[in-house]
């Protein structure tokens, strides 16, 4: 659930921040996340910020400027690797069928499986996803935390992310911070 006068607090910030800028404004508080393109859209436009924004772990930034609505990727995302993340998540779902889980939904770039809290599941169906990736020698890797399994291509990830943010706003990582949302 949303902070909504949270939100409100940030939202307020930004416009500040944007309205101290002559041109070529860059956002104050923006969102670098594992969630789905859409997902960090409409949360940025809910603090004030459409301008830049990253999403799917690094894979890609928003960019919105006088020129119109971009998509930035990174590099080594490749459409074979893509494919190799949507078989190894149905054959996750095809060898356990016990226990309630998911597919994260409209995520292009990276995977997620969803799961209740401290799932029992999570560390088996990792480790058969580490396996299943280490026997195609795939460039992929898996993480997982208290409730989810994230499958990425190597060397993507959040801090890839914020390494291109930096790359179009020329913004010092000094004057960068960072706030999570799991461990």
């Amino acid at each position: 659930s949303y902070n909504l006068n949270l939100l409100r607090e940030i939202q307020l910030i930004n416009q500040k921040f944007i309205a101290q800028k002559e041109s070529n404004v860059y956002p104050f508080i923006t969102i670098n996340s594992g969630r789905p393109h859409a997902y960090c859209e409409a949360v940025s436009q809910m603090i004030g910020n459409s301008n830049f924004f990253m999403f799917e772990n690094g894979a890609g930034i928003s960019k919105i400027d006088k020129d119109g609505y971009k998509y930035i990727l990174d590099e080594r995302i490749d459409n074979n690797l893509l494919a190799e993340m949507d078989i190894l998540i149905e054959n996750v779902f095809t060898k356990f069928k016990e226990g309630f889980y998911y597919k994260q939904p409209n995520k292009q770039f990276a995977k997620t499986i969803l799961f209740k809290e401290n799932d029992s599941l999570i560390v088996k169906i990792w480790k058969f996803i580490e396996e299943e990736i280490m026997e195609k020698k795939l460039n992929l890797y898996c993480d997982h935390g208290y409730n989810f399994i994230n499958i990425n291509i190597k060397g993507i990830h959040k801090g890839t992310g914020l390494e291109m943010f930096q790359n179009q706003t020329n913004i010092a990582y000094s004057e960068m911070v960072g706030v999570g949302d799991s461990l």
